[in-house]
């Protein structure tokens, strides 16, 4: 007799149980953004190195080179500002 209310109160527990388990799916709207790889030229180095970003990272990084480059080109000297002269 135990045995059977034992069975019983697991056989309808068990399947509440797995009910609660399964996760809600996640919602279809929610992609990740599609990356984007290059092949990157690293200095000493005949191999490339494969970079992956999205198209906004690239394009932030675009963006922090050009201004790097402009930075590098505007504080170069100047020839015949230099010091040392007559």
């Amino acid at each position: 007799m135990k045995f059977a209310v034992v069975f019983a109160c697991v056989a309808f527990a068990v399947p509440a149980l797995a009910q609660q388990a399964t996760p809600a799916p996640a919602a279809p709207d929610a992609k990740p953004e599609k990356k984007i790889c290059r092949l990157v030229d690293t200095t000493g180095s005949i191999m490339g190195k494969r970079e992956c970003h999205t198209k906004e990272e690239w394009r932030q990084i675009s963006a922090a080179n050009s201004e790097n480059a402009e930075r590098a080109l505007s504080n170069r000297p100047r020839s015949g500002t230099g010091a040392g002269g007559n």
